[in-house]
């Protein structure tokens, strides 16, 4: 998906930049128009693709740089944001790309097991708390717990 995309994207440049350290500045940079990859990563349960993402701004962070990933505002006429229309254009070539084969590939054990004892936290909820419990437990922000 494009949530997973982006989170994906910030992952790996941070990686990047963590195994290159040609780079002399402290202070590092990423921005981001997906509102939801921030979100993911800042909330209260963090995903594990968010997880990852911390880890790799903590190992950073160990090394004395500074991690500051930001949100812009995307499509804006004019390229107000200098390099965010090319990557859109980027992203959205990219949907031409040859499918990947996702056949063999592993779920990680860590997120079989975080998917099982979130079913099993689900069906409790359900059971013993009734309905109301259970759909609040499922609406993902505190705003739509309030609803």
């Amino acid at each position: 998906t494009v949530y997973q995309a982006e989170q994906t994207a910030i992952e790996k440049a941070l990686e990047y930049i963590r195994k290159n350290e040609k780079w002399e500045t402290l202070d590092i940079y990423l921005f981001t128009d997906s509102q939801s990859t921030l979100r993911a990563i800042t909330g209260r349960t963090v995903e594990e693709q968010g997880e990852r993402i911390l880890t790799e701004a903590n190992k950073l962070a160990a090394k004395g740089r500074n991690v500051y990933i930001s949100w812009v505002p995307a499509h804006l006429e004019g390229d107000l944001i200098p390099g965010n229309a090319m990557a859109d254009r980027a992203a959205n070539q990219a949907r031409y790309l040859p499918k990947l084969d996702m056949q063999n590939t592993e779920i990680p054990a860590a997120a079989t097991r975080r998917m099982l004892r979130n079913h099993q936290k689900d069906r409790e909820a359900h059971q013993t708390d009734g309905l109301k419990e259970y759909m609040k437990n499922m609406l993902k922000t505190a705003r739509q717990r309030e609803v």
